[in-house]
Formats: C-alpha cells, sequence, structure tokens
C-alpha cells in the first residue's frame, strides 16, 4: 500500500470510528446541499453536483444511523425523474438510487427513491428532511425533523 494509500485509509478509519465525527460531516453537507438547493429554486442554478449532494448526504447519514452495525447500508448515486419546488423553501423529488451494503460493495441495488427537503429562510441550512429508498418490502428512512 502506497503512502499515500494509507494516510487516506487511516483518515477513513479516524472519521468513522467516531459518531460524533461523522455528525460533524453530515452538517457540512446539509449546508452544502441546503445552499444548492437554495441558488436552485432562487437562481435556477443547478451545478453538475446538484443530484451528488444528496447522494453523498446519504452515504453519511447511513453511517450515522448505523453506527454500530458492521453492515451498513451506502448510497452510490441518486437520480432525480421528477422534482418540484414546492414554496420558495421546500424542495421534493422522485426518482431512484443506487444502494448497497458496505460489506459488499460489489454489489448494489437499483431501487426508487423520494425526498423532501426544507431548507432555513436565509438558505444556508436543512431546517428538515425525509429521504425514503424503497428495497424491496424494506423502507430505509433518513430523517432530520424539525417545524418547517
Amino acid at each position: 500500500m502506497e503512502r499515500n494509500d494509507y494516510q487516506e485509509e487511516k483518515y477513513r478509519k479516524f472519521i468513522y470510528s467516531s459518531k460524533r465525527r461523522i455528525q460533524r460531516r453530515v452538517l457540512q453537507l446539509e449546508k452544502l446541499t441546503a445552499e444548492a438547493i437554495h441558488n436552485y429554486i432562487h437562481l435556477n442554478y443547478k451545478d453538475e453536483w446538484f443530484e451528488s449532494n444528496f447522494s453523498i448526504l446519504s452515504c453519511w447519514k447511513f453511517s450515522k444511523k448505523d453506527f454500530d452495525n458492521t453492515d451498513k447500508f451506502w448510497c452510490d448515486a441518486i437520480y432525480f425523474e421528477d422534482f418540484h419546488i414546492e414554496n420558495e423553501r421546500v424542495f421534493t423529488f422522485n426518482g431512484h438510487a443506487w444502494i448497497g451494503l458496505a460489506s459488499n460493495v460489489g454489489s448494489e441495488w437499483k431501487v426508487p427513491v423520494s425526498g423532501k427537503f426544507c431548507i432555513s429562510s436565509n438558505g444556508k441550512t436543512l431546517k428538515s428532511y425525509t429521504l425514503t429508498f424503497y428495497n424491496e418490502s424494506q423502507e430505509l428512512v433518513l430523517v432530520k425533523n424539525s417545524k418547517c
């Protein structure tokens, strides 16, 4: 293993070994996602990372949710098929995602996904959101609850 690979692996283990560090990363990603939604709603600007923000946030949220579980879910990608702006602070979508188990990264499934995101009035944070992945008879739900 090269030195850079070793350092990367060591850093990854460091981050994933603490629920607090995972939570800080989730909060950073929530801010990036809120800003992307705000830019889309108010400026009609959608960058090439728009959909990726949601899948990266999902991965970290799965890590936090299943912290003590060795067989965590991960999300490779989310693709929007239908999305709309309900008002100046609420963004909803339906689409599909590629998810899998961390123990078997070579195997992933295409599953339906839906989401509803509410941003703060200044567009800098996510007030609440619900992301629901529909895997056969199982629903995987990632939630941040707050009044919108």
